[in-house]
């Protein structure tokens, strides 16, 4: 893949693209058609989880480049994808969707939590919770692109004007499908090495990911939980492209946890593997084109007949994608082969 700091020569010309429009996310914008007793359930309380990410500040590095352009890319590309899957969206009341954008600005003023934030501010945080709601839940990822003509990035809008630090450390080791909620997951001797990024852009990766976390907080009490829970896998599987974009460094996925979900029937796990299965092409075409890093695959054993490689103690690593596309159900095993 290109090194990350030549974003600029990066050159896509991107589809014109009109926004999903997005259903109201106030509670007292009319009656929902949604049925009550979804109208009624609200996200559960379960321990929040502080960061995704887990970005530090960097001082002592130079300015980073915030790779918006190619980031874009990447949005768009999702967002065609998920196009086929909007007929069948997951149905959530206008409340919920209320309940959600309160959460994600939650989570994001938290995540500026030195920034001088007045009600300016608070309003575009708002807008971009908002737009991230209709990300996980409508599959609207070219609104959650943005507009490249006018302010209307974390980066533009809150960081710049407040002179605010825009490098940030983030863990290469922790980009991928290696938990359910986008926490890292590698071994700790891996996570020492981390990586410059612009802050900025690791926001947009971390409000995604909260996004999608509260809103998995609705399966229990959802009338249509697998296309809920599919939507809450492709927004992960998009948090983790555009990490893996941003950062310039590959895509990780946990075989390992992945045939353990396959062994399981619930809505969560089914819906993870349905949208790990639908994005997947998307995802190799992007690596195919210097967009994101290259997929790689990691298990505690080896697995079809592949090339594995030894990456400390008993983790393994390949670069070849038969043992995944035949574990999310995308190919055949051979007969007779052991996993």
């Amino acid at each position: 893949m290109p090194d990350k700091t030549t974003g600029d020569a990066l050159h896509v010309v991107l589809p014109t693209l009109t926004p999903t429009p997005t259903p109201p996310d106030t509670a007292d914008a009319g009656p929902s058609t949604s049925p009550p007793a979804a109208q009624a359930s609200t996200p559960s309380r379960e321990t929040r989880i502080k960061s995704f990410l887990n970005l530090r500040p960097s001082f002592d590095l130079p300015r980073v480049h915030p790779e918006e352009g190619r980031l874009r890319v990447i949005l768009y590309a999702v967002h065609a994808a998920m196009r086929p899957l909007r007929t069948d969206a997951p149905r959530v009341a206008s409340g919920q969707r209320a309940l959600l954008r309160k959460a994600v600005l939650a989570h994001l003023t938290q995540q500026l939590g030195e920034a001088l934030l007045d009600e300016a501010d608070t309003a575009f945080l708002g807008r971009y919770a908002r737009r991230l709601v209709s990300a996980v839940l409508d599959g609207d990822y070219a609104g959650l692109a943005g507009n490249a003509g006018r302010a209307d990035t974390i980066r533009q809008v809150i960081l710049e004007r407040q002179s605010l630090h825009d490098a940030v450390l983030m863990r290469p080791w922790g980009i991928g499908d290696l938990s359910d909620n986008g926490v890292e997951a590698a071994p700790t001797f891996l996570r020492g090495e981390k990586v410059a990024v612009h802050r900025g852009s690791a926001l947009l990766v971390e409000g995604l990911l909260a996004a999608a976390y509260h809103a998995e907080r609705l399966l229990d009490r959802s009338t249509t939980p697998l296309a809920l829970a599919r939507q809450v896998g492709a927004a992960r599987q998009a948090a983790y492209t555009l990490a893996s974009g941003l950062a310039g460094r590959p895509l990780l996925f946990d075989l390992d946890r992945l045939d353990r979900l396959a062994a399981r029937s619930d809505a969560s796990a089914q819906g993870h593997l349905a949208a790990t299965r639908h994005l997947w092409q998307t995802q190799s075409g992007l690596s195919e084109l210097g967009v994101a890093g290259p997929p790689t695959f990691l298990s505690r054993s080896e697995r079809g007949n592949v090339t594995w490689h030894p990456t400390g103690r008993r983790l393994l690593r390949t670069e070849d994608s038969q043992p995944f596309v035949q574990l999310i159900g995308l190919a055949r095993a051979p007969s007779g082969s052991a996993e």
